[in-house]
């Protein structure tokens, strides 16, 4: 397996140390290196926010979840180390602060991967054992497999829709069950699509798998592995086609619908690359008669994977 060097320390602390660097960057946030939590600090929460909200999962994906605390998004998030879910016992840790600070309770918002799954699951039931009012939503958009067995569908970039509108029904003073269960219908009209033409260089391993010059992986997912299926690369005007057909067939969009689009880089796309994947997608969109817009950046990577995700959310009135 190939290895890239990489501005990292060690790839042992390499989670710990860029902490570090979020604590020493953005004053207004709260690290707890040891539990790997990342908190709104007190003097910054909005005493109107009565829902409290945490994410998280494996490092690796940022700007994902740290760069998602603030006013209108996330109260905390806890991070595991690269790839993996972070322990039970740390996201109690961080279930409990928030809680501490969110008389209307806590919405843990996770996507869909087995040890994110079993590891949150397992602290929110904990913290309802100590009488903390927790509900969770998981979020599985991946259209990459149409029937997936196992674990199912997984959850990539589409979770932003769901904090964003979470973050902003909080500010609004709704209760945790009026979240829960929009948010449980948000997820039902987002989905996902990758694309690479490169592996992402795993701190310590190198390249998770090679791809042939001239070929490309379709329905990659965010921690580094293969995709679906592997195919002659396209031109760029191509690939956004051929997604965007993919999403809109999956979710059955229409005519008039309303479509908002996020262009997520995978950590080694140029900005050049992302503008053409934002303006073509949006040229797209407008040209089967729907009305959308398009974001583009890089929300939730998998380090350093030449490739983009797409994902797509029919909007319903109010979001």
């Amino acid at each position: 397996m190939a290895h890239h060097n990489q501005f990292i320390i060690t790839p042992e602390t390499c989670v710990d140390d860029m902490l570090y660097g979020v604590q020493a960057t953005y004053p207004g946030l709260s690290v707890d290196v040891k539990s790997r939590v990342i908190f709104q600090a007190q003097d910054s929460l909005n005493s109107g926010r009565k829902v409290g909200l945490l994410s998280g999962g494996g490092s690796g994906h940022e700007p994902f979840a740290a760069g998602y605390v603030g006013e209108g998004m996330l109260t905390a998030a806890v991070a595991g180390s690269v790839f993996a879910a972070p322990p039970a016992s740390h996201i109690l840790t961080a279930v409990c602060n928030v809680a501490d600070v969110s008389p209307g309770g806590v919405l843990v918002i996770l996507n869909n991967y087995t040890g994110d799954i079993l590891n949150f699951g397992l602290a929110v039931e904990r913290a309802k054992a100590k009488g903390y009012n927790v509900n969770s939503v998981i979020i599985d958009e991946d259209c990459a497999i149409d029937k997936p067995e196992g674990a199912g569908k997984r959850g990539l970039c589409g979770c932003l829709f769901v904090l964003k509108i979470a973050g902003g029904m909080s500010l609004m003073g709704k209760t945790l069950k009026d979240i829960s269960s929009e948010c449980a219908l948000v997820k039902k009209h987002i989905v996902t699509l990758g694309v690479t033409v490169r592996a992402c260089n795993m701190p310590g391993l190198g390249l998770m798998f090679h791809i042939e010059d001239g070929s490309m992986e379709v329905g990659v997912g965010i921690h580094g592995e293969a995709g679906a299926s592997r195919r002659q690369m396209l031109s760029a005007e191509k690939i956004v086609e051929f997604i965007l057909e993919k999403l809109s067939k999956t979710l059955n969009v229409k005519e008039g619908d309303k479509v908002c689009t996020i262009v997520n880089n995978l950590g080694g796309s140029s900005q050049l690359e992302l503008f053409f994947g934002g303006w073509s997608s949006q040229c797209s969109v407008k040209k089967k008669r729907r009305r959308g817009s398009a974001t583009i950046r890089g929300y939730a990577d998998d380090i350093s994977g030449h490739g983009w995700c797409t994902s797509e959310l029919v909007t319903a009135a109010g979001w």
